[in-house]
Order: structure tokens, then C-alpha cells, then sequence
């Protein structure tokens, strides 16, 4: 399968074209550009060609990494079911993030040349590249973006992973072209974390409640999950914790973590996301403590403390140090799809137009979003706390994504928030 593009922002569309299709979707394609193309995608198959709109990356480009590049509201919108497309979509009505003005019909299929007049790829590009977050000025007290600010929350799409529904789309009309076409078939999967914040020690003791942590442990086991504790490894701010790698109790829940079967991973620092030497020092520091405890692992994985990201250097600061995976990007303020997919993928570095060492697996749910008073709010004794992370689930598993949670081990001491985990697992 071969793929033309129009020769512009070259670096960009072969990112994002590699990923969906040789990556995610598992079709070999060839990706060429011409300059005889002068907009839109090209995909060619044994004599049958089927044309993709390109709006996004054909805009005006004095507005490049500007907010001139935002989607413009309000959405245009259509019918799944105008196209029997119902199956590829949570909800019937599907938003037009970069809508092709020369055309109202987004498919078609009686055409000799097949056409989609749908922007996937510029779409696609758009959210996992966290474009909207490199050129917004608004965050909260913390230096995070906002839900409140996204695209997700204006056009109320945080429930679902709409670069997954237009993928599913894509793939529908390529079955439709070429019925003999195969795909990589995935499997839902749980991915468990827990932020390591403020370990849960025995009354009025210097030891760790391990039976505490053995609950934890046993609680991923019996679900089959090999979970991932996330240790913060030094204080650069009042927001960090009090322990250190050094302390006798931590490097005994490292090595039992390690022992079972599960990951020990990074939790950088307050203060390290504009700090390369920081979060180079912050890994280092724990691969010196693991390699003492005979804790050996091929990849190293990372979680920003607070979940704070700054999308100019906070990716390029983590890939430096040597992770290879990272799981910050979920909302502090509510749960949901804030890079708009629910499966780990290749991140972009849009200042420096390269694609890094690095998969993000996008956080969905974390504990605090739906208890806290400041974000969700919701009871943990009410159904709805449940509900709302249900519902996340249930869109995770209609695309056989990776449904990241995290559940700091301080909140699971008490017995609601367990409930509210075991509830979810079980779901």
C-alpha cells in the first residue's frame, strides 16, 4: 500500500501516517510526497485509489504553532448512520475538527476515485501531538492545562477517544475498498498505577504498612495486571514527598514490587518538568538504587508529579534521561481521553519537528479527579464516582484499547477508594 502526500510539513504527516497505519492499524504502507499533489492523501492498492481530505496541515502557514490553527467553533457536525458507519462510533453525531467547506458529503464510495472528505490524519496529528496545549497561554495554579480549555470540554468529548472512532472509520471504508485488507487485532487491557506520594506507614511507626501493599498487590493479581509504583526520588519543591530512595522501608517495597512480577517506575518531581539535568539525575538516581537491589528492567517508565506537562520540553526532558515510557497526559480535573485515544503511542516533539524515543500510555482515571472538590466532586458511597469511570472503561474496551488508572497507594488505605477500584476492575 502506497500513500502520496502533498510535499508540506513533510516530517508531520509521515509521523502521523507511519503511526496509524504501520504502527497501530499493522499495514505496511510506503509513504511518498509530491509536489504534483497539491493537498489531501493518496492511498494506492493494487489499481484502486481512495483520496482523504487535508485541512489541518493546509492552512495558512504564517499560523503554524499559533492558536490560529485551532479548530473553529461551533463544530460542524454529521450522522454516522448517514454512512452505516454506527459501528465505528460511540455517539451518532461525529465532529468535524477540520471540515472540508467544499463538501457536506464526508464519503464517497460510488466515485471511481473513492473520496473521504474527513480530516483523520490532521485530526489524528492534532491531539496526540497536544498541539492545543503548545499554543495555550491558559493554565491552572499548578502550570497545567485545563480541561476547562480543551477542545474535549468545549465540544463535550472527553467520554470519548475520537482519534480511535475516526481510525475505525478510516479502516471501515479500506475494508470496503479492499476486502482481502488484514489489520492488527488488539485486546482490551488494564494498565494499574500508583503514584507513590505518601507512603502508608504503621501507626505511630517508621515501618511501612506492608499488609497494606500486599492488599494492593494481590488486588492486581487476581485481575491478572501487573501494575506499575511510580517512586519520586527527590524534592525539588513543598509539593514532593518526605521520603527518600535511601530509606530502608522504600527499597522494600521496590524490591517486593519488583519481586512479584511488577514495575518500579519514575515519578519526577515537582520542579523537573522544565529541567532537563533535574529529570536525568532524578532517573539516574533510581536506576543507582534498583541496580543495588538487584531490580533489572529492559524499559523505564514515568509519571509526572501532578501530572504537570509542559509541552514545549517536558517529552524531549523525559526521553534525555532514558524512559521509554511515560503516562502523565490525563486531565487533573476530569476523567476521560485528553489526548483523545486509548492506547500508547509515539510522541511528536513539535518545536523541534522530530518524533521521539518515547510512547505516552494516556492516563484515564485517576482517583483524586473524581473525588476531589476542586475537580469532579463525586461521592465515593454514590454510584455515580463509579459510573463516571465505567464509563471510560466500557469506551476503552469498544476499541480494545489500554485503560490506564491511577490510585495513589495513601487513598487505597482507605476502604471507599479500594471499593471504588475493586468495583472498577470487576466492572
Amino acid at each position: 500500500m502506497k500513500i502520496l502526500c502533498s510535499k508540506s510539513y513533510e516530517k508531520e504527516k509521515e509521523y502521523i501516517l507511519s503511526f496509524i497505519f504501520n504502527d497501530f492499524l499493522g499495514i505496511n504502507c510506503e509513504i511518498l510526497f509530491s509536489e504534483k499533489l497539491p493537498s489531501g492523501y493518496e492511498i494506492s492498492h493494487r489499481d484502486k485509489i481512495l483520496k482523504i481530505t487535508d485541512v489541518f496541515f493546509n492552512q495558512n502557514k504564517n499560523g503554524w504553532l499559533t492558536q490560529e490553527w485551532l479548530p473553529k467553533m461551533p463544530l460542524r457536525q454529521f450522522h454516522a448512520s448517514d454512512y452505516s458507519l454506527e459501528k465505528c462510533c460511540l455517539v451518532n453525531l461525529i465532529p468535524e475538527f477540520f471540515p472540508n467547506l467544499k463538501s457536506t458529503q464526508i464519503i464517497h464510495l460510488e466515485k471511481k476515485e473513492p473520496q473521504i472528505n474527513l480530516d483523520i490524519f490532521g485530526t489524528a496529528f492534532f491531539f496526540l501531538t497536544r498541539y492545543e496545549e503548545f499554543v495555550s497561554n491558559d493554565f491552572d495554579e499548578h502550570g497545567r492545562f485545563p480541561f476547562h480549555s480543551s477542545v474535549s470540554s468545549k465540544h463535550s468529548i472527553i467520554e470519548r477517544p475520537i482519534v480511535n472512532e475516526y481510525i475505525e472509520i478510516l479502516w471501515n471504508i479500506i475494508k470496503k475498498i479492499w476486502p482481502e485488507q488484514k489489520r492488527t487485532q488488539k485486546q482490551f487491557k488494564i494498565n494499574l498505577t500508583h503514584d507513590i506520594d505518601r507512603p502508608v506507614f504503621n501507626e505511630n511507626s517508621k515501618n511501612l504498612h506492608f499488609k497494606h501493599y500486599d492488599r494492593m498487590l494481590n488486588l492486581a493479581e487476581q485481575y491478572k495486571i501487573k501494575s506499575t509504583y511510580y517512586f519520586l526520588t527527590s524534592r525539588t519543591s513543598v509539593y514532593d514527598a518526605n521520603y527518600t530512595l535511601d530509606d530502608i522501608e522504600i527499597q522494600k517495597l521496590m524490591k517486593i514490587v519488583h519481586e512479584r512480577g511488577h514495575t518500579v517506575g519514575l515519578h519526577p518531581s515537582y520542579g523537573s518538568i522544565r529541567n532537563k539535568k533535574i529529570m536525568k539525575q532524578e532517573l539516574d538516581r533510581l536506576k543507582k538504587t534498583c541496580e543495588k537491589l538487584e531490580i533489572y528492567q529492559t524499559n523505564w517508565e514515568s509519571r509526572q508529579h501532578y501530572l504537570r506537562f509542559y509541552p514545549n520540553s517536558t517529552w524531549n526532558h523525559i526521553e534525555h534521561a532514558g524512559v521509554s515510557f511515560d503516562s502523565t497526559l490525563g486531565f487533573a480535573d476530569r476523567v476521560g481521553f485528553r489526548c483523545g485515544f486509548c492506547s500508547d503511542f509515539p510522541v511528536f516533539d513539535l518545536l523541534n519537528t522530530r518524533q521521539l524515543n518515547l510512547r505516552e500510555k494516556p492516563l484515564m482515571i485517576m482517583d483524586d479527579t473524581v473525588v476531589s472538590k476542586s475537580y469532579m466532586n463525586l461521592p465515593l458511597e454514590h454510584r455515580s464516582a463509579l459510573e463516571a469511570c465505567a464509563t471510560i472503561k466500557e469506551a476503552c474496551k469498544h476499541y480494545r484499547g489500554t485503560l490506564t488508572i491511577l490510585f495513589h497507594d495513601n487513598y487505597l488505605y482507605e476502604e471507599p477508594y479500594f471499593n471504588l477500584l475493586e468495583s472498577l476492575l470487576k466492572y
